[in-house]
């Protein structure tokens, strides 16, 4: 039994924890306990025990005592929070008159909280918005608690195949309550089209790649499409396991703490990897080597990440594949510590009499989606769906992509045109590119569009967007100036797909929709407009270039090494919006006269 000092310590220090992590603190400081006060009195070793139950007490439940954030909020509490830092965020525009040091001093007071400010290119005022909108507080406080909860889990040892498989049961607590939540939210939405038709956001989500299982038959159409693409030419496969070095993992396989762990998180171990990848892709691209397939990202029993690579090369290629990723994945990183040559990197070349090189990937997809046809569980015991779970509520907790698409054309364009009718005005490739994602034929698709290892630059089909602040009217065709609720230029929207050489646009947002609440079901009001199938002549690859002028950006995301950003203009004064406005988006500068929609 404890003393009185003892318990009230005790129950000093777990209080910051949430239940499922202190019961187990407690029970081992009381064993320690009672394994000191066992020891004779007036040998020294019992005041040395019982210091050392008390330093380890203390070391455990530092992290969550240091936190800023309650690890033990619930939502309602976060809202709360957020609300008030918001708020505390705006009342610095007290002592700043001046847009630029006044969002220094926002951007100060985030990092101090561990939250990263609004980044550099965003115009000052759109960055103090942000600031001071309850909901931007809100998306940033729920995501610094989950990865808390979770780095604290790691930390108390409760996260291995002994205990709590790949995440803290906590952490999945959580992860169903947040899916029940947001459940609630789309059922609670009705949208309805010109057309009458009415269904919840909730319906419309189930019919797209939202729905896990549509995803997953996804994710299988395109890998197997590589695999025919490849085989077709005659390509190696190569499946790859990747796994980081000691430091990162927390536990060792055997469930004891593994002593040369030197504190980093799985999103640590995650940047790790991808680093290391990138150093490949450099690597590779100069030695004119294009491997296409797909990547997994799983993570071991304590939570730690590893990779599996499905990538399909030329013959003549694959040992110069090996060579590269072996060398910046192992050589690069403690080689010689024990295990690491035989388990750090793994290579299987694929026999195509023996199976298809998606069957080997096919577990990884399944068990990090919905655990289907996972009939004999995990490696530690777990079922299936039990896994998925797990794997899902542990990628979420530390903001961990699970899949990557190594080469190949976008997927994005194939699904735009799988939302597209036929009609014998579309240009030919779209006709082929459109009839092939209808027929869910990646490989056909992955030909239209120049090969499996097309340049961005070269593809045959790409996305049809809006300029950048502006919105297409769908009755006209023209664009009108939209903004987004920060005041900024709103994102150039997709409305279909583009013939890249003519610069003909093929729409496939065909509908306008109007939202409204189910509880609240009168006071329509639109929020989207998606025109009806049309064509319209954007400029083409042929006519840019003959004026030599630069292309537009090709896709949204770019992940090769940017360029410094220019520094945004300031046309003029602007003013600081009054407290009424913090965090509705406050006025704007009228935008310019809208330019013809572009396909990009």
């Amino acid at each position: 039994m404890l003393d009185h000092d003892a318990a009230v310590f005790l129950e000093l220090k777990v209080a910051p924890l949430p239940r499922g992590f202190a019961d187990p603190i407690r029970k081992r400081f009381v064993a320690d306990y009672a394994h000191a006060l066992a020891i004779p009195a007036g040998t020294g070793r019992q005041s040395e025990a019982l210091r050392n139950a008390n330093i380890m007490l203390a070391r455990v439940t530092k992290r969550a005592a240091d936190a800023w954030i309650d690890p033990t909020a619930t939502d309602a509490d976060i809202r709360e929070i957020a609300a008030a830092e918001a708020k505390a965020t705006w009342a610095l525009a007290a002592r700043s008159h001046d847009s630029g040091t006044l969002r220094s001093r926002m951007a100060q007071r985030c990092l101090a909280r561990g939250i990263i400010p609004p980044a550099e290119n965003i115009a000052d005022m759109p960055a103090i918005r942000r600031m001071t909108d309850e909901g931007w507080w809100r998306r940033k406080v729920r995501r610094a608690q989950g990865a808390l909860v979770e780095e604290i889990a790691i930390e108390l040892g409760l996260v291995h195949r002994n205990r709590q498989c790949y995440c803290s049961d906590e952490t999945v607590k959580r992860r169903r309550a947040q899916t029940r939540r947001n459940a609630l939210t789309l059922e609670s939405i009705e949208l309805e089209n010109q057309h009458g038709f009415l269904a919840t956001v909730a319906d419309l989500a189930a019919t797209s790649v939202s729905n896990p299982k549509i995803k997953h038959a996804e994710l299988m159409t395109r890998m197997s499409g590589f695999e025919s693409l490849a085989r077709s030419l005659d390509y190696a496969a190569v499946f790859i396991t990747i796994t980081c070095p000691s430091r990162f993992h927390a536990v060792l396989e055997n469930g004891r703490t593994n002593p040369k762990h030197d504190g980093s998180t799985p999103r640590e171990a995650q940047h790790h990897l991808v680093t290391a990848w990138a150093k490949c892709r450099a690597a590779l691209h100069r030695r004119h080597i294009r491997p296409f397939g797909f990547r997994v990202a799983e993570p071991h029993h304590d939570g730690c990440p590893h990779w599996h690579l499905l990538l399909f090369v030329p013959p003549d290629q694959e040992s110069t594949l090996r060579d590269i990723i072996a060398r910046y994945f192992l050589e690069q990183h403690d080689p010689d510590e024990a295990g690491a040559r035989k388990n750090r990197v793994k290579f299987v070349a694929i026999d195509y009499t023996r199976g298809t090189a998606a069957g080997y990937i096919a577990k990884y997809v399944s068990k990090a989606i919905d655990g289907e046809h996972i009939e004999d569980g995990d490696h530690y015991g777990n079922s299936g769906r039990s896994a998925a779970e797990r794997v899902k509520a542990w990628a979420a907790a530390h903001g961990l992509r699970q899949f990557q698409q190594i080469g190949g054309a976008p997927v994005t364009p194939w699904r735009e045109l799988r939302r597209i009718e036929p009609s014998d005005d579309h240009p030919e490739v779209i006709k082929a590119a459109r009839s092939a994602a209808d027929a869910g034929n990646w490989a056909r698709y992955l030909e239209v569009q120049g090969g499996p290892t097309v340049a961005r630059k070269d593809l045959a089909v790409t996305l049809a967007r809006t300029p950048e602040g502006f919105r297409l009217d769908p009755d006209t065709g023209e664009t009108s100036p939209a903004t987004n609720q920060y005041g900024e230029a709103s994102a150039p929207a997709i409305f279909g797909v583009c013939d890249a050489e003519t610069g003909v646009a093929i729409l496939s947002r065909r509908f306008r929709w109007t939202t409204r609440s189910t509880r609240e079901r009168d006071g329509l009001r639109e929020t989207s407009a998606h025109p009806r199938s049309a064509t319209w002549r954007t400029p083409g690859k042929a006519e840019g270039r003959a004026a030599g002028a630069a292309g537009g950006a090709w896709t949204r995301v770019n992940n090769c090494t940017p360029e410094a950003p220019a520094a945004l203009p300031w046309a003029g004064e602007q003013a600081i919006p009054d407290a009424a406005q913090a965090g509705r988006g406050g006025p704007s500068a009228a935008p310019p006269t809208p330019p013809p929609p572009t396909g990009a």
